[in-house]
């Protein structure tokens, strides 16, 4: 009986095609072909050109060199309008992309349409090569007042860690898509005074250790354009804070106590030991008359005995600590001693996959402690 049935349902199943004819005219995509405009927009000695889907509001930008030195409106009283912007078409991406090889893009107001047209978040993507925009949006406050009317809710700029983009665009803006071949700054190493720092991109967290009595880059071997990227700093029981309050060439209104100071006030969050050189000299900066009103931030305290599953310094245990601590394990991220220390979920002396899984089972409450 049951292999009658399976005869009849196999049998109906051929004829279905056959009752109810599913041609391949009736499921053919009635999808049109995108509308694409190109062009070339290559400065003197370079090869750039450019590619705009209308229909998916993509623009991207290939080749080699320079882009044109588009001049904005505001800024001058003859502009220079680029092509994709002459009334030819609508123009109004969602996505502007910059390729590998351009090493100077146009300004960001000529690359995306007015503020007033967007539809909704853009997006700028740049190769590792891209070494800046047009005048119009570079040079200080040019740059930063063109930046604030992009609002940052609405614009986030990808791109590689390392690169001369990152360090370009605000912290907060920055999207990641790897590491740089070719990063244009260290981010370890240690000073000729024996400062050693560590830099960790994805956590934007700096680890400083040691003599940082003079830790300025012009003369000490400390990058510390880099410190303008970190969010985070965490300072080791050892850290010597600077007190020479010496001028620093070629910054008059700093010392090197206040340009430790000044890097650090403009993260999100600083780390110490409490009763540390670093706790005391802080402690006493932001009792200070001379920083009243600026933007400061009491110190989080290191706990002396391990916080067993809290990775990333916080305080907490939680699933951040998780994705951290797998990306430890398998490499893609660095670690410091006072990490290593929280590390250790199992009790075992080794930092491995098993250490994730136990914390894993701890924040999903298999486990009770760890």
């Amino acid at each position: 009986m049951k292999k009658k049935i399976f005869i009849i349902g196999t049998a109906i199943a051929c004829m279905l095609p056959m009752i109810f004819p599913f041609s391949a005219q009736a499921t053919e995509s009635t999808i049109s072909e995108p509308t694409i405009y190109t062009g070339t927009c290559a400065a003197e000695g370079s090869d750039v050109t450019w590619e705009y889907n209308a229909t998916e509001q993509i623009m991207t930008f290939s080749g080699t060199g320079e882009m044109p030195d588009y001049i904005a409106d505001w800024l001058y009283d003859k502009a220079i309008t680029p092509e994709w912007k002459q009334g030819e078409f609508t123009y109004n991406p969602k996505q502007v992309i910059i390729g590998d090889g351009i090493t100077k893009a146009s300004s960001l107001t000529d690359l995306f349409a007015p503020i007033a047209d967007w539809d909704g978040r853009v997006s700028l993507t740049a190769g590792e090569d891209l070494l800046g925009y047009s005048t119009s949006d570079s040079g200080g406050d040019a740059y930063w007042g063109v930046l604030s009317k992009y609002d940052k809710r609405k614009i986030r700029f990808y791109g590689y860690y390392g690169s001369n983009f990152y360090y370009f665009v605000p912290g907060t803006q920055f999207i990641g898509l790897g590491v740089a071949e070719n990063p244009v700054m260290e981010t370890s190493g240690t000073t000729e005074d024996g400062m050693t720092w560590d830099f960790h991109y994805d956590t934007a967290t700096m680890y400083l250790s040691g003599n940082g009595s003079k830790m300025t880059s012009a003369k000490h071997g400390y990058p510390g354009e880099i410190s303008q990227k970190t969010q985070t700093f965490v300072f080791a029981k050892d850290f010597i804070p600077p007190e020479d309050d010496s001028i620093i060439e070629p910054y008059p209104e700093l010392n090197h106590s206040s340009y430790l100071y000044e890097r650090v006030r403009s993260s999100k969050k600083v780390y110490c030991y409490q009763g540390s050189a670093f706790d005391i000299a802080y402690q006493r900066m932001l009792n200070n008359e001379l920083v009243e009103g600026m933007v400061t931030h009491p110190a989080y305290y290191v706990s002396e005995s391990a916080l067993l599953g809290d990775v990333n310094l916080d305080g907490e245990v939680d699933l951040k600590d998780a994705v951290l601590l797998n990306k430890c394990v398998n490499g893609s991220v660095t670690y410091n001693e006072i990490q290593k220390a929280n590390m250790d979920c199992n009790g075992d002396g080794v930092i491995s996959a098993d250490d994730t899984l136990t914390l894993l089972k701890f924040l999903i409450q298999l486990i009770n402690q760890l």
